[in-house]
């Protein structure tokens, strides 16, 4: 079984929808998640609420990590390293796997972030083709491949 943290950055639930695809394709393959709502926005229209604010020890708890941007915020982001930084500090005692969305940030912003996930230890899995629609059932699949991903 794997631990699967899902990050997220969204103002709308179409977003937040693409990053509870993720979860549940985890939890189909027994896998225990965590979802932690990067820099939230009182104004966000999602439908759930209180998703928990990210921790360094939820990086430490999660054998992969799926992270799905909105728009790539610098908050979100800096979110996302101020952690980071403090498990590469920590030490990793395992390899970890990684998968991040990128939505409309910048693709500098994504390169960024696919960098300090590296650093702090994670193999990132393949990307989605350019070409490819990302849906609910497409993400649903990324979180299956996470859970079963043999780290």
């Amino acid at each position: 079984m794997q631990n699967i943290l899902v990050l997220f950055e969204a103002t709308q639930e179409d977003t937040e929808g693409l990053a509870l695809a993720i979860g549940l394709g985890s939890v189909h393959q027994g896998a225990n998640i965590r979802l932690r709502h990067l820099d939230p926005q009182p104004t966000a229209q999602l439908a759930h609420k209180s998703y928990g604010r990210l921790k360094a020890d939820d990086l430490r708890w999660a054998e992969g990590i799926a992270v799905v941007l909105e728009t790539g915020s610098s908050e979100a982001l800096g979110e996302i390293e101020q952690c980071l930084l403090l498990l590469s500090k920590a030490g990793s005692p395992f390899s970890k796997v990684a998968y991040v969305f990128g939505g409309d940030a910048e693709q500098k912003s994504v390169s960024h972030l696919h960098g300090a996930l590296q650093r702090a230890g994670f193999q990132l899995l393949s990307q989605q083709p350019a070409n490819q629609v990302v849906t609910p059932a497409f993400m649903t699949q990324i979180g299956e491949r996470l859970a079963e991903e043999k780290i």
